[in-house]
């Protein structure tokens, strides 16, 4: 394009630009479309081009983290763990650009192989409340860690505790 007509003369050569001649920013927030997750919604920097998951889903899905409860050593879910993962459904309903990704962990007790099968059962569980309640399949993906991502010491019954969680990560649909 001719310097004269181009609105951005200053775009080094061999990027892809717009007709203008400018990086496109298709969402207008700032961060071009080759370096935007979310090139369709306006977002931040530090997410990526996405949009800042709001401080009560973050919360959220901390309590989730020690809230949602199994049978031992099974993949079912206890009543108790009903309201949080109620609550998370509501996110995704309200939230209709996420997708969740839901991590199981366990602690060191059993066997990797044993351990590793659990944690897969247990997000996919959580998965199909999520799916019985309305949630679009597509809009949710599940994988089992097993005993592989701590977060505490697995010598101690309260660190056991902790390791044994189910994760959520949002990722946005494109």
């Amino acid at each position: 394009m001719e310097d004269a007509k181009d609105k951005c003369a200053d775009t080094p050569s061999g990027i892809k630009v717009n007709a203008e001649g400018c990086i496109p920013d298709t969402d207008g927030d700032g961060i071009n479309d080759e370096e935007d997750m979310c090139p369709n919604v306006a977002g931040v920097k530090a997410n990526n081009g996405c949009p800042e998951i709001q401080p009560e889903v973050k919360q959220l899905f901390q309590k989730a983290l020690q809230g949602i409860q199994f049978e031992s050593g099974k993949a079912v879910i206890k009543p108790v763990s009903f309201p949080i993962m109620d609550a998370i459904v509501k996110v995704m309903v309200d939230n209709p650009g996420y997708k969740m990704i839901i991590g199981g962990h366990t602690d060191d007790q059993g066997s990797d192989e044993t351990n590793m099968t659990l944690s897969k059962n247990r997000a996919d569980a959580v998965a199909r409340y999520m799916i019985g309640k309305g949630i679009d399949p597509l809009r949710i993906s599940s994988n089992g860690f097993g005993e592989s991502e701590p977060v505490d010491t697995n010598k101690t019954a309260a660190g056991r505790t902790r390791n044994r969680r189910v994760e959520f990560k949002v990722e946005f649909l494109k």
